[in-house]
């Protein structure tokens, strides 16, 4: 389970949760994913945790009037779209209903043209 992730200036992502390998390698519930992104992030990430529910949900800080397409995996190289949402003024908040019930998953947000 991946509880925050921070993009990097070089456009690299930091995991941080319970989760002690990614993509078959050995990590400590730290890890630094070094591959190319193709246009994500033009967003921050506010925060992210469990709702009182237990579902996964971030919160990202996005240029308003745009639409995000929200990604998930579970092994950081197969993506599926789970959604698209449009950005307005302040936080988007995306709730991931089928969270649950998965024991591993990761997201990332990418702003659509």
């Amino acid at each position: 389970v991946v509880f925050a992730l921070a993009v990097q200036t070089d456009q690299k992502i930091i995991l941080g949760g319970a989760f002690t390998q990614v993509h078959g390698a050995a990590r400590n519930r730290i890890a630094r994913l070094n591959g190319t992104i193709p246009t994500i992030i033009m967003t921050s990430l506010a925060g992210s945790g469990l709702s009182g529910s237990g579902q996964f949900q971030m919160f990202l800080s996005g240029e308003a009037g745009r639409l995000y397409r929200i990604e998930a995996s579970s092994n950081l190289i197969n993506w599926i779209t789970v959604d698209t949402v449009p950005s307005g003024p302040g936080t988007i908040i995306y709730t991931d209903g089928s969270s649950g019930a998965l024991s591993n998953r990761f997201y990332r947000a990418i702003l659509l043209p």
